[in-house]
């Protein structure tokens, strides 16, 4: 059984690997699972990304890599508590009932996590506070697709970048953060998320889907998104240490 207190981190909160997908930094998902050392690790959804499975297919050998991430989860399930809560690209996985649960590894939509200091916090992907996903799967198929070209645009101007000495510029970040639009869209989903989380009867909810990394307090709610793995230089996740502190973090090999 798990030894309570013999590890670094009480829990780690980590979302959106996109295993299986062409932006998915599969090597650096796999050096941060090596460093993994909590009593919890819960994947917060898109860990594996099933709308992607045709990249997988053509990957050739590049693929094993991603097979390797999803072989040391289940290791690290031998003796580390793996709550796996599903979100929209791997919702493939429903076919497990909703609790699936055996030994050390459990799947489910959402659930509780009870803090150190009792606290209860909702973990969900997500996608269950977006209303753009009541679109039919056309449009989010199309959208998706458009946030792949961002990225792809995006590593070829970091590419011009490095070659004049600039510093790394993350070209979805920057759209979030300054179109109007994207801002209502964030502001609305978080407020969503957290009256949701109010409802259930938690101080916080921890969640991803948005690819962007926050931590706010909404009407005293606290809220906090664990960002992607999708992005050079957004490898985002949260812990949370022996004394109930959250702390949001970057990995940094």
């Amino acid at each position: 059984m798990i030894e309570t207190k013999s590890r670094k981190y009480r829990a780690i909160f980590v979302s959106d690997f996109h295993l299986g997908a062409n932006k998915s930094q599969a090597r650096k998902i796999h050096r941060f699972l090596k460093t993994v050392d909590c009593e919890t690790l819960y994947l917060v959804g898109d860990i594996l990304d099933i709308w992607r499975i045709k990249q997988l297919l053509k990957m050739g050998k590049k693929s094993k890599k991603h097979f390797v991430c999803i072989n040391k989860i289940l290791r690290i399930s031998g003796n580390t508590k793996v709550v796996y809560v599903l979100g929209n690209h791997d919702e493939f996985l429903n076919f497990f009932s909703e609790n699936f649960n055996a030994g050390n590894f459990q799947v489910c939509n959402d659930i509780v996590h009870e803090t150190a200091e009792n606290e209860k916090i909702l973990i969900a992907h997500g996608h269950q506070f977006d209303i753009a996903s009541r679109f039919p799967k056309i449009l989010l198929l199309l959208g998706d697709r458009t946030y792949d070209l961002l990225l792809s645009a995006n590593r070829i101007v970091n590419a011009f970048r490095r070659f004049f000495g600039r510093p790394h510029w993350s070209l979805s970040r920057y759209l979030k953060t300054n179109l109007k639009k994207a801002i209502n869209f964030l502001d609305t989903f978080e407020k969503v998320a957290t009256e949701f989380a109010r409802k259930r009867g938690c101080s916080g909810v921890i969640c991803g889907h948005v690819h962007t990394p926050s931590r706010r307090t909404i009407d005293g709610v606290e809220y906090f998104n664990t960002g992607c793995w999708t992005e050079e230089n957004n490898c985002s996740f949260i812990v949370e240490h022996w004394n109930g502190e959250f702390e949001m973090m970057e990995f940094e090999e």
